[in-house]
């Protein structure tokens, strides 16, 4: 049963929300741009900042809230160990550091944001990521593999009580974030050697195993659950079938968008639309941040009053969500207000085209 929450509802227009990653190791500087640019309607979020080393990136910090699963850095990466070590108790340190940062900043507040979103590594890609004892991936064993789904989803809900605890009130939004799906169905991971793939594992294992979690999240009190994922073609089945509220894309995938993609829109899917936000002179101009929405969404003439179920973002790409540092170009926290001042802008223009529409 879902705990006692009083959830805001997900506003009825277009809305910005921080990016995953951060570059740097700033995390007051970061959190405090995206607080003070992304007020109400919008989605303020806690990023991860992985310049910060072993702990601060997406494994990492996922690492952290798995329940009865203890893991440490090999020579390859994070690994399951015997018992809770000094790795783990940095990971999870940090973690309650980030969140206490996040407690004193939105306590100091006026007007504290009614919303938060935190992201997440969802647990097939985490597979792909985390190597048994034995020095193999997850992925390969379809026992560890559920073990690893069900440590994780008790665990985000722990963490989604401290993320409430935190911020009282503000309803919350998780991201997540599958980078290697394509790949896990595919049969395209490398194995811990390289020599080899690993086998594909079933469609209806990977549904069932996303589903697990997004029930997980809801029950421990999210208001909305985002599926981040980049597979082509657009993943609009998976998204209905694990019943995720939406879905995070790159705003290239639009030119490719399936004929069902209005009947999603018109069934309530959302979308977190990722935008390519540098250009040849520093951030791009809103007019060019809008068109990488607008044009392929009349080519496909889709409805302008769709516009407001769009949530807009900086987009990260696929391998830099579980990359150890933040690659080239990532916005530092001094960078970030210009990103998220144009993100709140392009926003506020396609609010007015859906207005008008």
């Amino acid at each position: 049963m879902s705990p006692d929450v009083t959830a805001a509802p997900a506003p009825a227009t277009v809305t910005a929300t921080g990016p995953v990653l951060v570059a740097g190791t700033d995390l007051p500087g970061a959190l405090t741009a995206i607080r003070g640019e992304l007020g109400d309607p919008h989605l303020p979020s806690l990023p991860l900042l992985p310049d910060r080393g072993p702990g601060a990136d997406a494994v990492g910090r996922v690492t952290a809230l798995l329940v009865d699963l203890p893991v440490e850095v090999g020579p390859h990466g994070w690994r399951v160990a015997a018992r809770p070590g000094e790795d783990l108790r940095r990971s999870r340190s940090l973690l309650a550091s980030d969140l206490n940062m996040l407690a004193d900043l939105a306590g100091a507040e006026q007007t504290p944001a009614t919303r938060i979103g935190v992201c997440v590594l969802g647990p097939v890609s985490l597979a792909t990521r985390l190597d048994l004892a034995g020095g193999e991936r997850v992925l390969a064993d379809r026992g560890a593999r559920r073990d690893l789904a069900d440590s994780l989803a008790a665990g985000l809900a722990t963490h989604l009580a401290a993320v409430r605890a935190a911020l009282p009130g503000a309803s919350v939004t998780v991201r997540i974030d599958e980078p290697a799906l394509a790949a896990v169905t595919a049969g395209t991971v490398a194995t811990a050697s390289g020599y080899r793939t690993l086998r594909a594992v079933d469609r209806s294992d990977v549904r069932q195993t996303l589903r697990q979690l997004v029930e997980a999240v809801r029950d421990a009190g999210a208001h909305e659950v985002v599926l981040a994922v980049e597979p082509e073609p657009l993943p609009l089945a998976l998204g209905r079938e694990v019943e995720a509220d939406g879905l995070a894309l790159p705003a290239t995938a639009l030119t490719s968008a399936p004929d069902d993609l209005g009947e999603y829109l018109d069934g309530g899917g959302a979308l977190t639309i990722g935008l390519d936000v540098d250009g040849p002179r520093g951030v791009r101009e809103v007019s060019d941040l809008a068109g990488q929405v607008l044009a392929p969404w009349r080519r496909l003439g889709l409805p302008e009053t769709r516009l407001t179920q769009l949530t807009l973002t900086a987009r990260t790409s696929p391998a830099a969500i579980t990359s150890t540092r933040a690659p080239a170009g990532t916005p530092d926290a001094g960078r970030l207000p210009a990103v998220l001042h144009r993100l709140v802008g392009t926003a506020d223009a396609l609010e007015t085209t859906a207005r008008d529409a």
